[in-house]
Order: structure tokens, then C-alpha cells, then sequence
């Protein structure tokens, strides 16, 4: 296994393009008017680890909350009840994410202990249940069992692979715990990915629309912790940086997550950070501050996610615009919650923010 990419392809006319694209720049003019020139454990993209695990060595799973070895033995995982198995049929048939073998878990809690305090840990998890979205309690505890932080994700009950990780150094995370809170809560994973010691941190999140660092939502919309301001799905869209910061490489991208679906989402960066540190904009806060340039519309897919197709070093049909080594950008992206699906009524909103410092 290594870094997958999930690509969302959407029809749409050239009319009901036109017309959302000239939505959205209407409003990012309102960004450049302005004039306005982080935490715990922060949600990151997907990522190569130091160790992974993806399954394919035989191994039975011991039930009943027992130590099950992974991660090449810097990490055990433990689960009331739980298989490995190559498909999973129910509300609909879940395959593996890579090669021919995943893990299964039947529900409730299950968690992962470390050896050592990872830097990063993330892993593609999924659900095949019919009905509503699976909703998964993830908790961060230290080595003296003190609960450090805990957020909320949503997984969509269509057998499709999503991406969760999280940033964690000098946290002393020793556990993370997941809890499935909508019956009966079916949670597969393939493909973890961990980091023992700290990797070049050259993308930070920021800006989260969850009431930390002095950051509040306009309308009292709080979001789940590590996600932007709430919006009609319950939780605040997320901001991820994916690829890598090197100049040279030429891959860097972002990854809007928990979008509402086939919406217009504007992804656009600036040169600096709101010196009050965020103020309220449309259903969000903004954290980004100018010179700002806008860099990629992109409709967001069946399940809520937009993705760049752009190199954000020098991005193409931008002529002119680049970055050097030692230079920090800010990004944001600004997403459409039309009609009735707007917590505060303005119909856009913001995920949360990413600063990158790039490398040679």
C-alpha cells in the first residue's frame, strides 16, 4: 500500500457552472476587500508511514478485547469481535482498499495501543450498513490513560475507502480509541499507516471552527474538533494537505472532506494570517488573510469531498505564480451550502485552515 487518491468525477452543465462559479467569485471578492492582512491532534492527508499494515500476512484476530500485533510490533489493536477477510456483504459488498485482505469489525469500541508515542497515525476505514452514515467517536489518550482529545468523524455506509489521520507530536499518545455510535456500526480498515518520530511538519492545520484558540462561529455552528464551522451534515468541512512540500517534487495538493455533495467548493490561498487571528465570514471563519489568490473551483463529489488537480508550488494556468524554498502560504477553501442546507442562511461556508512552509 501507498498513498491512494480518490478522484470524483461529476457532470454538470456549463450553465450551472457558469452560475456557481459566479457565486463563489463574487464572493471571494468580498476576501479581497477585506484588507486583512495552533494544538492537539490535527487531521492530516494521507501519507507513506514509517510502518504499515496492510493485512496480508496471516493472522487470526483475537476477540475479546486481546493484544493483536500489528504495525510491524509497535502497535496492538484490540476489539470485542472482529475478522480478516477478503469481501464483506451487507448493505452492500465491501472489498479490500489494497491487495486481497482487510480487517472487519463488528462494532462498538475498539481501540489501538503504541509502544511509543507515534509522530502520525492514519489508515483507510469504511462501512457497508444500510441505512444512515456510520458515526465513529475517535478519542486520544495519553500513557497515564488521561483523555487528551476526542473528535467525531462520519463515514458513508456505500463500501467506499476514507482516509483518516491524524498529526500527534510531542502529544504522548499511547491510545486512540474508536466508537461506532450508529448501530450496528460495521467498521472495516485496511492500509494503516504509522510514523514513530517526527516527520518534516512543513503543513500545519489551523483555524478550526470548534471554539479553540479564540475561534468562534457566527452563528453559535461550532464544528467538530479539527473541522471548520458546523454545516448541514453535522460536523465542519476539513482542509488536509496531501503530497509534499518540496519545491522540486511538484506534487503538492489539499483535500476538502465533509462537504455537502455536488457543490461548488473554491480553493484559494494568501500570503498571510488575519492579525485578530479569524473573524466571522458567511457560515465560517477566515483565518487567511491577503494578498489572496484564488486557485481551483471544484465540485465536490457523491460523498462530499473536492480535490486539487493543481501543483500548489506552480500551479498551472496561474503564469506567474509560484513559490520559493523558505516562503509560508495559507490556504482555505470556500464551499457552497445552498438553500435550507445553510446553518446561519448565507449559503457558503469555510473549512478549516492549512499553512505550508515550503521546501527545496
Amino acid at each position: 500500500m501507498k498513498n491512494s487518491k480518490q478522484h470524483q468525477a461529476t457532470t454538470t452543465s456549463k450553465t450551472a457552472k457558469g452560475r456557481g462559479l459566479r457565486q463563489a467569485a463574487a464572493s471571494l471578492g468580498l476576501l479581497l476587500l477585506l484588507g486583512v492582512s495552533a494544538a492537539a491532534q490535527t487531521p492530516i492527508g494521507p501519507f507513506s508511514g514509517q510502518y504499515d499494515e496492510d493485512f496480508e500476512s496471516s493472522m487470526t484476530i483475537a476477540s475479546g478485547y486481546a493484544p493483536n500485533s500489528l504495525l510491524g510490533g509497535n502497535g496492538t489493536y484490540h476489539t470485542a469481535s472482529a475478522g480478516r477477510t477478503n469481501s464483506w456483504g451487507f448493505g452492500c459488498s465491501m472489498m479490500p482498499h489494497a491487495g486481497i485482505w482487510f480487517v472487519g469489525d463488528n462494532g462498538g469500541l475498539m481501540w489501538f495501543e503504541f509502544n511509543t508515542a507515534p509522530a502520525r497515525f492514519g489508515g483507510y476505514f469504511g462501512s457497508n450498513q444500510p441505512g444512515a452514515r456510520v458515526s465513529v467517536d475517535v478519542r486520544f489518550f495519553s500513557a497515564s490513560n488521561t483523555l487528551l482529545s476526542s473528535t467525531t468523524r462520519v463515514l458513508q455506509n456505500d463500501c467506499t475507502w476514507q482516509w483518516l489521520g491524524w498529526d500527534t507530536p510531542g502529544a504522548n499518545v499511547r491510545r486512540i480509541e474508536f466508537e461506532t455510535t450508529t448501530a450496528p456500526g460495521f467498521l472495516m480498515m485496511d492500509d494503516l499507516e504509522l510514523d514513530l518520530t517526527s516527520v518534516n511538519t512543513c503543513a500545519t492545520a489551523f483555524c478550526f471552527g470548534d471554539g479553540s484558540a479564540g475561534t468562534f462561529c457566527p452563528c453559535g455552528n461550532a464544528g467538530a474538533s479539527g473541522a471548520g464551522c458546523s454545516n448541514a451534515t453535522g460536523f465542519g468541512a476539513t482542509l488536509s494537505f496531501v503530497g509534499s512540500c518540496s519545491i522540486s517534487e511538484n506534487r503538492a495538493g489539499l483535500i476538502a472532506g465533509n462537504l455537502l455533495q455536488n457543490r461548488w467548493a473554491l480553493f484559494f490561498e494568501g500570503g498571510s494570517v488575519i492579525g485578530a487571528g479569524s473573524i466571522p465570514f458567511f457560515d465560517g471563519v477566515l483565518c487567511v488573510g491577503g494578498p489572496y489568490l484564488g486557485l481551483q473551483f471544484v465540485m465536490s463529489g457523491p460523498l462530499g469531498v473536492a480535490q486539487t488537480t493543481i501543483d500548489l508550488a506552480s500551479p498551472s494556468g496561474l503564469p506567474g505564480v509560484f513559490h520559493s524554498p523558505g516562503e509560508t502560504t495559507y490556504y482555505q477553501c470556500f464551499y457552497n451550502t445552498p438553500g435550507g442546507s445553510s446553518v446561519c442562511g448565507t449559503n457558503w461556508n469555510l473549512t478549516n485552515a492549512i499553512e505550508v512552509l515550503w521546501t527545496p
